[in-house]
C-alpha cells in the first residue's frame, strides 16, 4: 500500500492485526503522508468502515484465506464501494509449483481439459525457449497495475 500512496488523493488501509496496521503506520510517519487513514477490519467489517468510493481496491494476501463464498462476498461489496471505472486488484502469494497450472485456469470453476492442453504446450515451449535463452522462465506480476491510468 505504501507505495502508492504518492499516486492517490487518499489512500486506506485496512487489515484485520495490529501489528501489520502498526508497521504500516511506522512508514507512513517515516514517510510524513497525510493522505492514509487506517483502520482494523476484516473482509466482512471493512465495509462498514468505508464511506466513500475509491479508484481502485487492492487485496494482498486476502484471497488465499476465504472461501469461494466469502470471496464472492468480498468483491460484491467491493463493487459497491468503486467509483465509475474502477477497479478490484487482488494480490496473492501462490505456490510457485502451482502457478503454471492457475495460469492455465486448471483451478477455474469453467476448468476444461481439453482448452488447457494446448496452453500446456505453449507454455511449456515458453519456458524452455527462455531456459536456453537464459532468461526467467515466467514473470510472475500484476496483471494490471494499481496505479491510476
Amino acid at each position: 500500500m505504501i507505495y502508492y500512496v504518492p499516486y492517490y488523493e487518499r489512500v486506506v488501509g485496512v487489515d484485520f492485526s495490529r501489528s501489520m496496521l502498526f508497521e504500516a503506520e511506522k512508514k507512513i510517519w517515516e514517510k510524513n503522508y497525510k493522505n492514509v487513514d487506517l483502520f482494523l477490519a476484516d473482509d466482512k467489517t471493512v465495509w462498514d468502515k468505508l464511506n466513500s468510493s475509491f479508484d481502485r481496491i487492492t487485496a494482498s494476501q486476502v484471497v488465499q484465506y476465504l472461501t469461494p463464498e466469502q470471496i464472492d462476498a468480498f468483491v460484491n461489496n467491493a463493487c459497491s464501494h468503486l467509483n465509475e471505472g474502477g477497479k478490484i486488484i487482488f494480490f496473492d502469494i501462490i505456490d510457485p509449483r502451482l502457478y503454471p497450472l492457475w495460469k492455465m485456469g486448471w483451478f477455474s470453476q469453467n476448468f476444461k481439459l481439453w482448452k488447457t492442453l494446448p496452453k500446456a504446450g505453449i507454455g511449456s515451449i515458453k519456458q524452455l525457449s527462455a531456459i536456453l535463452r537464459n532468461r526467467p522462465r515466467d514473470i510472475i506480476g500484476n496483471s494490471h497495475s494499481p496505479l491510476p491510468d
